[in-house]
């Protein structure tokens, strides 16, 4: 394999890693998402709470968030997801293209190049689809990141008002 190859299959697996890292932290993202969401409505739902009752609803749903990234697959999360609380249309039509392009990447984009050879005469040929795949991969994520902080935020918002409404119990 001529440097110049070489230097380009390099660039291939960063980009490939690059590119499995994203789609685990989509995983990990819609995983927060959709236990914190039900976190969020568990503590809409409670009229009165003690900071006891409190810490513990928070340790069931972290344990629960431990479940679904241990026994939840991208599909499973994306399922989920859209099955209790509505992403709008753009970010499901997204999150289904990011989950055919992960499949896409994990089970055949190298099994498609061993037949035509092309990470042996042309591997540079294969690295602007990886660079827009990238890009495609973080806006997802980033958009995600911005949904999860609002939950959260709202969440600690809550529990401000928890605690609020106990010392007020308590004085």
């Amino acid at each position: 394999m001529k440097s110049k190859n070489i230097d380009a299959v390099l660039e291939i697996w960063t980009r490939v890693g690059f590119i499995m890292h994203l789609c685990h932290l989509i995983e990990f993202n819609l995983a927060k998402i959709y236990n914190n969401r039900n976190f969020l409505k568990a503590l809409q739902k409670t009229k009165h709470i003690n900071m006891k009752k409190l810490a513990d609803m928070q340790v069931i749903y972290e344990e629960k968030f431990g479940n679904l990234i241990k026994n939840n697959l991208m599909g499973d999360l994306i399922n989920k997801n859209n099955q209790a609380h509505s992403f709008k249309s753009k970010m499901k039509e997204d999150l289904n293209k990011v989950k055919q392009l992960r499949d896409y990447m994990a089970h055949d984009y190298f099994k498609t190049r061993l037949y035509t050879k092309e990470l042996e005469t042309n591997p540079g040929i294969l690295i602007p689809f990886l660079y827009e795949l990238t890009s495609f991969l973080h806006s997802v994520h980033k958009r995600l990141l911005s949904n999860e902080r609002s939950i959260n935020r709202k969440i600690s918002n809550l529990k401000r008002e928890i605690y609020y409404s106990n010392i007020k119990t308590e004085a």
